[in-house]
């Protein structure tokens, strides 16, 4: 058996307060001793409080200022005073009538640059915007075109069924509408004249091929079997998990660690009270004494798990444990796994990471932490070699070494 005595500088106040662990659980949870840190941040708070109160307040006054400035140079939003809407298809075959649709859309451009040029949904045969946006870089073949508006709302606010249909618009409400045309300056002139409200077919005109975006994604999202997503990212999750792994323990160790923090730079407040300097060396131990003890283990071997139940049972009522597993006994079905873990040592059981081992220089499994008599940690890590009922993989293990 070993003893020694180590001092880690490493070990920070962070610790105390919170530690990362998988699962988003916390396994410090420090109960009666955030009240302890409470009491010694609450000065720092208070000040912090007071100067939130001003910037808050500062920050106030000159947003105003910027909004009323901006309300004195800026228009209030609203609608265009007029605008010309023509709603078009691409037709049920968009790959084979590509030279037709570049023809549709330099005519529009050449005949009518200022008018808004709207699409109902997704072409025909393509499932996403990058295939729509690929079609149009085809189309256009170094051509100016007008840019199309792909807005289902439009067509759904003025009963939009066919192509080409033209509405002008002013003030965001029709004033008159015409099918199988694309002159808007014809239709000013009707107009003009006091012809408004729906005047008609004046040429051919051709069905929607293209489906109402909006339906088009409620369908795709109506089919989507969200428990079935659910369940794939919980697999998922342990798939991509990567356990930090110890082997087993074949002798005795023991050592402590000393909870200090080196200061890496001054700690100042709001109010320019220094709290600490630059390479002051704080014991942690007198800040925020840890009520809690760690037990590490392997939840793969039963005689480990068996080892942590035992062992938590000396600690009640004068520590909180927290269990720590290096891995899961059964990775494809880890949720189930983790909760019949939980429910043999009935408590919470986290995943051991690479900070909590690196910081109490954990070799090997399973070993309990706990806090010693003095201001310092007490690390054992535990041989269960001699111990009734060892796990067959470990037996054979061993048999095997012996063989060779």
């Amino acid at each position: 058996m070993r003893r020694g005595r180590r001092s880690v500088a490493v070990v920070s106040l962070c610790f105390f307060l919170s530690s990362g662990l998988a699962l988003a659980r916390s396994p410090l949870d420090l109960g009666d001793l955030e009240q302890r840190a409470a009491a010694v941040a609450g000065q720092a708070h208070n000040q912090v409080e007071k100067y939130r109160a001003i910037a808050e307040e500062i920050a106030r006054q000159h947003r105003r200022r910027v909004e009323e400035g901006l309300n004195r140079e800026l228009p209030e939003a609203g609608p265009p005073p007029e605008r010309a809407i023509i709603f078009i298809t691409l037709g049920p075959q968009p790959q084979e009538d590509m030279e037709r649709n570049r023809r549709l859309l330099q005519d529009l451009q050449a005949a009518a640059p200022e008018a808004v040029v709207a699409i109902r949904g997704l072409p025909a045969g393509m499932k996403n915007i990058e295939q729509f946006m690929g079609y149009l870089k085809q189309l256009s073949q170094d051509a100016k075109l007008p840019p199309l508006c792909l807005d289902p709302t439009l067509f759904r606010k003025y009963g939009v069924s066919v192509a080409p249909t033209l509405i002008l618009e002013r003030q965001g409400q029709k004033v008159a509408e015409v099918r199988g045309l694309a002159n808007p300056e014809w239709l000013r002139r009707q107009v003009e004249t006091g012809r408004t409200g729906d005047l008609g077919q004046m040429g051919p005109v051709a069905p929607l091929a293209e489906r109402d975006l909006i339906e088009e994604l409620q369908e795709r999202l109506w089919a989507v079997d969200w428990e079935k997503k659910k369940q794939e990212a919980f697999a998922r999750y342990w798939r991509r998990c990567q356990f930090v792994e110890l082997p087993e323990a074949r002798e005795e160790r023991r050592f402590t660690l000393e909870a200090t923090y080196t200061v890496p730079q001054d700690i100042v407040l709001p109010d320019g009270r220094v709290v600490a300097r630059q390479g002051q060396v704080i014991d942690l131990f007198e800040v925020v004494k840890p009520g809690f003890v760690l037990l590490v283990f392997d939840g793969a071997k039963p005689r480990q798990v068996a080892w942590a139940r035992e062992a938590a049972q000396q600690y009640q009522g004068k520590l909180r444990v927290k269990y720590l597993t290096t891995v899961l006994p059964d990775r494809d079905n880890g949720w189930q796994a983790l909760e019949r873990l939980e429910q043999e040592l009935q408590g919470p059981v986290y995943l051991l990471n690479e900070q909590l081992r690196d910081r109490f220089h954990l070799q090997h499994v399973p070993a309990v932490v706990a806090p010693g008599a003095g201001n310092f940690f007490e690390v054992r890590e535990v041989c269960l070699a001699g111990a009734p009922g060892r796990d067959k993989t470990s037996q054979k293990g061993e048999d095997s070494a012996k063989d060779r």
